[in-house]
């Protein structure tokens, strides 16, 4: 169950932890970064496979496919390359930065973005080292290509000298498929920033299926069953309200939102890169507990199945009914939503996290949800429905 790309609260280097904290006096280099594009509506296919949500990008000249995980808890695009001396598994070959006529490194001089100019150790390269919370990390080069997506109307949509970065030593706990990580966060580096898109959305498939994602205007999320919630941004990331859960109609309230910051309310971080959810220990007893007493049978001891904290044997398993009770709106959940089958066993798509104030709402509990991010006009929506 381990946290994938989960770079929100990852033990980052010193630099990078400022990096997310303060942002940089420098803007103007920042949003020389942002450029705005006036181009057509990008919609891509994502595959939910090995827990991780993935999509494809086109890299280089001539194109070459990239699979990266989406992940809304990072800013960087970055991909194994060819010469990398520690590679993980991947389905496509490596990218190969020496056939790319259209390929170069930044170097270390202003083009080099903020964190990324924290590293003097070469002066002829802009380095980058991301570490994620599940022990998954990449070092290497931050570089310029043309990426190359799909439009809605057929077209492609080509954004030359796109940053991103060639992975030279990768590892962690990667499915086999992917070959890196795809950033939708909000620093200048991130996919929908050099898109210049400030709304997405993606639907979630479920497990080995495919579904979508969109960028632009096309991107809206609209029509019945729409749920539209405040969502703040804090050091980069996508903050919402979780007030609590329903279970079989019995409201359970949460008691602690935050850490005393002003904005102590968005206690939760929404997280494309994330499979399952975390609630601060505190609220996951709460929740754990009410969830128990609307389920007549008796839990499995939890080293039944490794990982997992609560869990049923399936023979007659009837999960009750859950509805996550967000400021601004109610999304009712399926059991999909919030247990995984595993074993024979089910078993609850929540976990606690220890020694932290936010929690994290993940993949599992976004299933079979059209999931819309507006970035200037700061919301989240959800609006149910077979992504399939």
């Amino acid at each position: 169950h381990s946290l994938r790309r989960d770079s929100v609260l990852s033990p980052l280097s010193e630099t990078d932890q400022l990096a997310v904290r303060y942002p940089p006096r420098d803007r103007a280099r920042l949003s020389s970064l942002a450029r705005s594009y006036d181009r057509p509506d990008v919609r891509a296919k994502v595959a939910f496979s090995d827990y991780a949500l993935l999509m494809n990008i086109s890299l280089g000249t001539p194109p070459s496919t990239v699979t990266g995980v989406v992940d809304t808890g990072s800013n960087l695009i970055w991909t194994q390359c060819a010469n990398c001396k520690n590679c993980f598994k991947q389905s496509l070959p490596r990218f190969d930065p020496a056939i790319s006529s259209t390929y170069r490194k930044v170097p270390y001089d202003s083009t080099c973005p903020y964190p990324y100019n924290k590293d003097r150790t070469d002066p002829n390269k802009c380095s980058y080292k991301i570490q994620y919370l599940d022990g998954s990390y990449s070092e290497g080069v931050i570089s310029l290509d043309t990426i190359t997506m799909n439009s809605r109307n057929g077209e492609l949509v080509a954004l030359p000298d796109s940053y991103f970065g060639c992975g030279e030593d990768n590892g962690g706990v990667f499915g086999g498929t992917e070959s890196g990580v795809i950033g939708l966060g909000l620093g200048p580096e991130s996919l929908t920033s050099q898109l210049g898109a400030t709304k997405f959305s993606y639907c979630v498939p479920v497990i080995n299926k495919h579904g979508f994602i969109n960028f632009g205007e096309n991107a809206l999320v609209s029509g019945t069953g729409v749920v539209t919630i405040p969502m703040a941004v804090k050091w980069g990331h996508y903050y919402i309200t979780l007030e609590g859960f329903t279970i079989d109609g019995e409201r359970v309230n949460f008691t602690s939102y935050g850490n005393g910051d002003v904005e102590k309310v968005y206690n939760m971080i929404i997280d494309s890169g994330a499979h399952l959810t975390y609630l601060p220990s505190d609220n996951y007893e709460i929740f754990e507990n009410a969830v128990k007493k609307h389920i007549s049978a008796e839990p499995l001891n939890p080293s039944a199945v490794s990982g997992y904290t609560l869990c049923y044997s399936s023979l007659n398993f009837s999960p009750p009914t859950i509805t996550a009770n967000f400021d601004g709106g109610d999304v009712r959940l399926k059991s999909y939503n919030t247990f995984v089958y595993k074993d024979r066993t089910q078993c609850l798509a929540f976990f606690p996290r220890h020694n932290s104030p936010e929690g994290i709402y993940g993949t599992t509990a976004q299933t079979n949800f059209l999931v819309g991010y507006d970035q200037t006009g700061r919301t989240v929506s959800f609006k149910r429905m077979a992504c399939t």
